[in-house]
């Protein structure tokens, strides 16, 4: 699967004041750079609704937003790492809450291959030091490097 990670697409050490911000400010860079149509904040907001994304990482919680392929043009993942902790709902049980750091905001294209990216992006989460590095970075481009070498070979 081609997922484009572009620097542009990396937010380091942003301040938010909770998910929706986030999630606004990351679908607004891929909504500029084309990769989505105007329906995925909209729809991104209302899955998260319905189906929290927050994962209890350690030593970094995340959340990984994402929709259905319709609302994207092509593929590509938008990162925001956190200065301070915004609350996302438990992914699997919508009545806990989380505080996550790293927010990956997913637009998959192709439902095809969404499977088989999310297992490898599932491996790639599960890698604490990465995780921490990329919470830690201060480089936007440093973060897209990261993302590519994981992900995209």
């Amino acid at each position: 699967m081609d997922v484009k990670i572009d620097e542009k697409f990396v937010l380091n050490n942003y301040e938010a004041k909770n998910k929706e911000e986030v999630i606004m400010k990351l679908a607004n860079i891929l909504l500029q750079e084309g990769v989505v149509k105007d329906s995925f904040l909209r729809s991104v907001l209302e899955r998260e609704k319905r189906f929290p994304t927050g994962l209890p990482t350690e030593p970094v919680k995340i959340a990984i937003p994402h929709t259905d392929a319709e609302h994207c043009n092509s593929s590509a993942i938008a990162v925001a790492t956190l200065t301070e902790p915004v609350r996302f709902g438990l992914m699997g049980d919508d009545k806990e809450t989380v505080d996550v750091r790293i927010i990956f905001l997913l637009a998959l294209n192709k439902k095809e291959e969404q499977a088989i990216f999310l297992s490898k992006f599932s491996q790639f989460i599960c890698d604490s030091k990465v995780i921490e590095e990329i919470l830690l970075a201060n480089d936007s481009s440093y973060v897209a490097s990261i993302l590519k070498d994981r992900l995209c070979n």
